[in-house]
């Protein structure tokens, strides 16, 4: 079993892998990441106030093209654990279970998702929506549920818009919105959305 050290360390190095290089929506937030004891030292100290102890602070990120950092926790243990603990983990709902990290230890290097490429289908309706472009200024692309409608808008706004111009998405809700945000981070290079929704309810705009 690893030493309570070996696992917080191996436990921060997953946690500044996933948020500065594997999650597609963090590495556009955020620029750099650093274990807290190095960012205080090499920044936080004395400019900002900060001391090198340990207070809860695990990881601090930079955000893209601002002077923002933000703080981040990792939580990891080993098996020996106190009474307070086993106390706190009881009768949870919904309930709480222990993972025991040493298990997904691996000394071989992360294998990355490659982006998703077009289906058959989908490079026909994108080829389409492309040809149509070149004499109308404006479409309607008609897909069935579930047949990767997402996906194919992001490629037809790859292909038409080209590389660092603006693209306006626009969807009647905040579901939908979600949902774009995830696939388009996880299967194009970074980009920088601007997320602007409408509240009926309060009829007022918001901005993100």
């Amino acid at each position: 079993m690893p030493s309570a050290a070996e696992l917080w360390g191996f436990g921060q190095a997953v946690a500044a892998v996933a948020v500065a290089a594997f999650e597609a929506s963090y590495a556009d937030l955020y620029s750099d990441v650093w274990r807290y004891a190095d960012w205080a030292k090499e920044i936080g100290v004395p400019p900002l106030g900060f001391s090198g102890k340990d207070t809860g602070i695990d990881l601090v990120a930079k955000s893209r093209g601002r002077a923002e950092y933000h703080a981040i926790q990792c939580v990891t243990t080993t098996d020996d654990w106190t009474a307070n603990a086993e106390s706190a983990l009881s009768n949870q709902q919904p309930p709480v279970f222990k993972i025991d990290w040493a298990k997904f230890q691996s000394s071989a290097p992360p294998t990355l998702k490659p982006n998703y490429a077009l289906r058959p289908h989908q490079v026909s309706a994108r080829a389409d929506v492309v040809r149509g472009l070149q004499t109308a200024d404006r479409g309607r692309l008609i897909m069935a549920c579930g047949t990767g409608e997402t996906l194919t808008s992001l490629k037809i706004a790859e292909e038409v818009a080209g590389k660092n111009k603006l693209v306006l998405f626009l969807v009647p809700s905040l579901n939908l919105l979600s949902q774009t945000l995830t696939e388009w981070t996880g299967s194009t290079d970074r980009f920088r959305p601007n997320v602007e929704w409408v509240d009926r309810l309060q009829g007022r705009s918001q901005t993100q």
